[in-house]
């Protein structure tokens, strides 16, 4: 009895140290994204604001043809790590992805649920240019337009984007149903993005 309590705590150190070990043995991939993805899907602030001056933010991105729960999500999809800023005093808004991760995708929560090795044994998979742009935004709300591609799929339109918190200091970039034409290879397509 001991010696399975001891082995047993053991076993949990060495999880907690490694942080559970969920991102598949590639020590700050998949694992950190996924973190970063439901810490700020929590934390995003529900009222819109305008900042001051320049606001970086680092983020996650995550596409997929269908994200909404209600209508039955794709059963998978991309999840990369975004970097975004905005100049509030000029209106311009830059935004880029990297990163990224074939997932599969919770069916109730439309949430990733872990990486897939179709492509690579670690889950990852190229993208090229992923950008996400807009000018001569005046308020909290932007349009930003897409560009690039991932694992070959062409990303375009645009996304529907709200600064958020006390002073713009958290931003979401929310399309769904293609609703204003955010697409991967011509199809309507959804898109997440969250930041701070």
């Amino acid at each position: 009895m001991t010696i399975r309590f001891v082995v047993s705590v053991a076993a949990l150190v060495g999880l907690t140290a490694c942080g559970g070990g969920g991102d598949g043995g590639i020590g700050g991939g998949f694992g950190s994204l996924d973190q970063k993805y439901d810490t700020l899907f929590n934390d995003l602030p529900a009222n819109s604001s305008v900042g001051t001056n320049i606001v970086d933010f680092s983020g996650v991105m995550f596409v997929a043809t269908d994200l909404d729960p209600s209508g039955g999500t794709s059963d998978s999809g991309y999840l990369g790590s975004a970097d975004m800023s905005m100049n509030f005093t000029s209106g311009m808004f830059t935004g880029s992805a990297t990163g990224f991760y074939l997932v599969s995708i919770d069916t109730v929560t439309g949430e990733p649920n872990g990486f897939l090795t179709t492509v690579n044994p670690d889950g990852s998979v190229s993208s090229i240019d992923v950008e996400f742009n807009d000018s001569g935004i005046a308020g909290a709300g932007f349009t930003p337009a897409f560009g690039g591609s991932i694992n070959g799929d062409v990303l375009g339109g645009e996304g529907v984007g709200t600064f958020r918190g006390t002073a713009g200091e958290f931003v979401s970039i929310i399309q769904a149903d293609g609703v204003d034409g955010f697409t991967v290879n011509g199809n309507p397509a959804d898109v997440t993005i969250f930041g701070n």
